[in-house]
């Protein structure tokens, strides 16, 4: 383990406040505000993060690479503090408008990089219907290329997808950005598909070959 690493215990810890803030919050009846904050003294008490420290709460937050969280401490109190994952929730009470950036059709048309990584073996569904949020709230896109970005793409993506954000933004399809710099869009109709017809170009990663379109 390099000297940069987290420690087990903090990778344990960090992804069990990853699935509280993002997913469990409801679940496991803590109250969560539409921007996405829990008392950080409610998570605390959970079983999930067995037992953490202040501290270790905190160094799991300084350190994560990804971001991933944000503590408020604006209340001299710490009883008070309050915590949440930047993106990617499933839970439906967190309001776009209340925990994202919306993105303009300006910012959009002055040279936005939106990026989705994505595998050969979802390249073909792909393909024909577009991208999906699945359970999440949003589809996740890096804002740059991959040797750039701090999070919303994994660094072992086969294939990168680049989307027109502006024409979607013009045909009425919202994108956000978040505190972490993770672009988010919730796609269209029930399924939350980003359709095809947004889709500039796809290379593979590994070579930078244009595999569409061809």
């Amino acid at each position: 383990m390099s000297s940069d690493a987290p420690s087990p215990a903090d990778t344990r810890l960090s992804k069990a406040m990853t699935w509280v803030l993002r997913h469990g919050a409801v679940e496991l009846k803590l109250p969560i505000s539409s921007d996405g904050f829990i008392p950080l003294a409610s998570m605390m008490a959970l079983r999930q993060v067995h037992g953490a420290t202040l501290d270790d709460i905190q160094r799991v937050v300084r350190n994560c690479k990804k971001q991933r969280f944000a503590l408020d401490t604006s209340d001299p109190d710490t009883s008070k503090w309050r915590i949440r994952a930047n993106q990617g929730h499933t839970i439906k009470a967190v309001q776009d408008s209340d925990l994202l950036v919306p993105i303009t059709l300006d910012e959009a048309q002055q040279g936005l990089i939106c990026i989705h990584g994505t595998y050969f073996r979802h390249w073909e569904s792909i393909a024909h219907h577009g991208l999906c949020r699945m359970a999440r709230n949003h589809i996740h896109f890096a804002a740059g290329e991959s040797t750039d970005v701090i999070s919303g793409m994994r660094t072992s993506a086969q294939l990168k997808i680049y989307v027109d954000v502006a024409a979607a933004i013009a045909d009425g399809i919202p994108f956000f950005r978040s505190d972490n710099n993770v672009l988010l869009c919730a796609g269209i109709g029930d399924k939350g598909v980003l359709p095809p017809t947004y889709f500039v170009k796809v290379v593979r990663t590994k070579d930078g070959a244009q595999i569409y379109p061809n």
